[in-house]
Parts: structure tokens; C-alpha cells; sequence
């Protein structure tokens, strides 16, 4: 899910303001992770990452951060 800066909620404000300059977090299994239909997303954790006009909520099973390009798996 993406959210424009407009609208970014107080939470992920304050996150980044408390861990500066990092702006990606891991929100393990969230209530917003649990609101979707848990039948394929138990091994997954709820991710938001902070870019400079957007948010990403990502739903995944993990994240890895390496120097480069976007990676897409194997």
C-alpha cells in the first residue's frame, strides 16, 4: 500500500523521529498485517518503509538491503 505524504499518519511520523535517519521498519505482525485473511501470510511481518513523499506498507517475509538497483528476487 502506498500513502502519499499528505495523508502519512502520526505513527510513521513519529518513528522516524525517533530513529532518524532511518526510515524502514520492521512492525512485525501488526494489527494492519492481521486485518488481511492470515491463510498465506503467517511466516510474514508488516514493513514501512519512508521515502521522501510516500510510505510503503509492505507485507512480506523479509527484507534484505544491499547497494544498487531494485532486486526482485532470484
Amino acid at each position: 500500500m502506498v500513502t502519499p505524504e499528505e495523508v502519512i499518519g502520526d505513527g510513521a511520523v513519529a518513528l522516524l523521529a525517533r530513529f532518524r535517519p532511518a526510515a524502514m521498519f520492521d512492525l512485525g505482525r501488526s494489527a494492519w498485517l492481521l486485518s488481511f485473511a492470515q491463510q498465506h501470510l503467517r511466516e510474514c511481518r508488516h514493513y514501512q518503509l519512508l521515502f521522501y513523499d510516500d510510505l510503503f506498507d509492505v507485507i512480506a517475509e523479509g527484507v534484505e538491503v544491499a547497494p544498487g538497483g531494485l532486486h526482485r528476487g532470484p
